[in-house]
C-alpha cells in the first residue's frame, strides 16, 4: 500500500445504487487521494439501509485504517451517515452548538425561517472534527478512534470538492507527515493532456522515497510530487531534486506552483 496507508471509500445514496446519479466522486477522490500518496484498496456503494450501511463501515474498518463516505449528512430520514459511524465506533451522538449557528446565520442571510428537520445536520458523533462546508448547510467531519480515521463528506459534488481540497487535503497531510510523508509540491501544467504529461515523465517515476501522482482538471494537468519514509530535510531535498528535473522536462507548458491559480499568474502579468 503506498505510504503505508491502507484506504477505503464508501459511496452511500439509493440513487447510486439504482444508476439515477453519476458516481463522479469515486474519479475525483481516487486521483486526488492516490496524488497524496494514499492508496484505495476498495470502493463500495450501499443504498441508504441502517443494517447494511453499519455492516459495510464495520467491514471497512476491519481493513482499512482510513474509510471515506460520501452523502448521507443531509436533514431527512435517509441521510443515516454520521448516526452509523457513531453506531459503529461505539459513540453518542451529540448536539453541536456551532454547527446550529452556522445553521441559523445561513437561512438569517435570506430572510428563511429554519426548517425544523435542518437541526439534524448538527448531530455529530461525539469528538469529531468539523469540516466546514462553504457551499451548503451539511459539515462534513473527522472521527478518530483505534486508530481509525473516518472522514464524512456531503454527496453533491460542489460541496464535497470544495470541503476534500480546503479541509481535507490538508488534514490528511499533516497525518501523512506523522507516517513518513514529510513533503510534497504541486507542478501545475496547461497546454498538454494528462497522458502527454505522464509519457513525458514516465522516466522519472518509480525512483525510491519519492511518488509523482497526476490530477487533471478542466484546462490544467497538476503533477504532485511526494516524498516518503525519510526525515524532513531529505525530504525536501529529495523533492526539490524532483521539482528540477519535471521543469527541465515542462518548462514551457508550467504555469504555476503550489497554492498558485492561474488567475493569481495572469494578475501579476497585468
Amino acid at each position: 500500500m503506498v505510504f503505508g496507508v491502507r484506504a477505503e471509500i464508501i459511496f452511500t445514496g439509493t440513487e447510486l445504487l439504482l444508476g439515477q446519479v453519476l458516481n463522479t466522486h469515486a474519479q475525483y477522490l481516487g486521483r486526488e487521494l492516490s496524488a497524496l500518496g494514499i492508496g484505495i484498496s476498495r470502493h463500495t456503494t450501499v443504498g441508504d439501509d441502517w443494517d447494511e450501511l453499519r455492516k459495510v463501515l464495520r467491514e471497512a474498518l476491519e481493513r482499512a485504517e482510513l474509510v471515506i463516505t460520501t452523502g448521507g449528512l443531509g436533514p431527512t430520514t435517509d441521510d443515516i451517515t454520521l448516526a452509523a459511524i457513531a453506531d459503529v465506533l461505539g459513540l453518542p451522538l451529540v448536539l453541536n452548538e456551532t454547527v446550529l449557528s452556522w445553521i441559523e446565520e445561513y437561512f438569517a442571510k435570506r430572510n428563511q425561517p429554519v426548517p425544523e428537520n435542518l437541526t439534524r445536520q448538527a448531530y455529530f458523533p461525539a469528538g469529531a472534527t468539523l469540516l466546514p462546508n462553504a457551499a451548503g448547510t451539511a459539515p462534513g467531519c473527522v472521527v478518530e478512534k483505534n486508530n481509525r480515521t473516518v472522514i464524512a463528506l456531503p454527496g453533491p459534488p460542489h460541496e464535497l470538492m470544495p470541503m476534500f481540497e480546503t479541509h481535507v487535503m490538508p488534514f490528511l497531510a499533516s497525518r501523512l507527515s506523522a507516517k513518513g510523508t514529510l513533503y510534497f509540491r504541486v507542478v501545475k501544467v496547461t497546454g498538454l493532456a494528462e497522458f502527454a504529461v505522464q509519457n513525458l515523465l514516465r522516466n522519472l517515476e518509480g525512483r525510491e522515497k519519492v511518488r509523482l501522482g497526476y490530477i487533471a482538471k478542466p484546462g490544467e494537468v497538476h503533477v504532485r510530487i511526494a516524498a516518503e519514509g525519510c526525515d524532513a530535510a531529505e525530504a525536501r531535498e529529495l523533492v526539490t531534486g524532483m521539482v528540477e528535473e519535471v521543469h527541465a522536462r515542462l518548462d514551457d507548458f508550467i504555469f504555476a506552483y503550489d497554492e498558485e491559480c492561474i488567475e493569481d499568474v495572469t494578475g501579476k502579468l497585468l
